[in-house]
């Protein structure tokens, strides 16, 4: 079997999720193609004998999207431990990679790539404490540490293809999104139409461009 069609019915699930489903509340339909669309980008890395530290980080994230698809402040908590997580593992095969981070930081676009990171942290970071309430100590960790998986990203500047920077910037404008909409918009703010479609749209876009931005960094590493 081509195992290329795991990534079409990927495609096509998380196609279903923006028509159908990441605008409306909680179901079964919303939480069966979020988590399956992710994980057949999983069973796709399984099988093209992806390095086990994204496995693992992946497989974090589509419990991360099961659990954020229920209700409740419980799983709210658990899907957001999850993906921490799962940033903590990709940041950890980052910096494993044998590529020099430091060399590629001290050029001039990783110097302004890495500034951007931080103040967008900082900046994000301030807004949230303000808003987040009792969860402002797992948020602000939150935030701490999907700028750690940033700035281990950077080193992949030394490739020819930065696809894994592209999936990273995803991932973070993702969660930016996300956190504004649940904590700084009001609830009859104009932007709520949009933020649904921008949160999934750039989260999948970054799983599928990190998924083979670690398959072409991996196969670099070991030629």
């Amino acid at each position: 079997m081509d195992i290329t069609i795991l990534i079409g019915i990927s495609a096509l699930l998380a196609v279903i999720q923006l028509l159908f489903f990441c605008y409306r509340d909680n179901s079964f339909g919303k939480t069966l193609t979020k988590t399956s669309s992710i994980l057949f980008l999983l069973i796709f890395a399984i099988l093209t004998k992806s390095p086990i530290l994204f496995i693992i980080g992946l497989g974090l994230c589509a419990a991360g999207d099961y659990l954020l698809s229920r209700d409740g402040d419980k799983n709210f908590l658990m899907g957001v431990g999850a993906f921490a997580l799962g940033h903590l593992f990709y940041a950890a095969l980052f910096i494993t990679h044998p590529l020099p981070l430091f060399d590629v930081i001290g050029d001039g676009l990783g110097l302004k790539l890495l500034a951007a990171i931080i103040a967008i942290g900082a900046l994000m970071g301030v807004i949230l404490w303000r808003r987040t309430g009792e969860l402002k100590i797992p948020v602000t960790g939150y935030v701490i540490i999907i700028c750690l998986m940033g700035m281990t990203s950077l080193k992949f500047l030394g490739l020819d293809r930065a696809t894994i920077i592209l999936g990273v910037g995803l991932f973070m404008a993702s969660d930016i999104v996300l956190a504004l909409e649940k904590f700084v918009l009001g609830k009859d703010s104009f932007w709520r139409v949009f933020t649904p479609f921008i949160v999934w749209a750039t989260y999948w876009g970054a799983q599928f461009f990190l998924t083979f931005g670690v398959i072409y960094a991996y196969r670099i590493a070991v030629a």
